[in-house]
Order: C-alpha cells, then structure tokens, then sequence
C-alpha cells in the first residue's frame, strides 16, 4: 500500500483556508451592501478577518511547513 503525500494534505488545507476567508468576505460584503441583515461592525469585521486569512494564512502555513534546510 502506497503512503499518502502529506504535501496533498497541506495543499488541500491551504485552500480550504482560502474559500474560508472568501466566504468570510463575500458575507461581510453582503452584510455592508444590506443583502444579509446584521451589524455593521461584525460586516466590517468578517470583511477584514476574511481579506487576512485569504490572503496571509496560506502563507504562514507554508511557511510553517516548510522543510528544514540542510
């Protein structure tokens, strides 16, 4: 039995971190434009904390995963 890549699992993880944090900003957007009915200060809070994890946390895992140098 072949072992699993953990690589395809990291990778998978990234992206899921990413839809996440779209998610995260397309209902931030949507609670903003009044399509969602909410607080303001929490549309204003998924926006940004959706923008961050889209753009920052797949970086820091990689970073994170990274191979040590030799």
């Amino acid at each position: 039995m072949a072992e699993r890549d953990p690589a395809a699992g990291r990778y998978a993880i990234m992206q899921l971190a990413r839809l996440g944090g779209m998610a995260m900003v397309v209902i931030g957007a949507a609670m903003l434009g009044g399509a969602i009915p909410g607080p303001h200060e929490l549309a204003i809070a998924l926006f940004i904390c959706g923008a961050v994890e889209f753009f920052f946390l797949p970086l820091m895992l990689a970073r994170r995963w990274r191979s040590p140098k030799e």
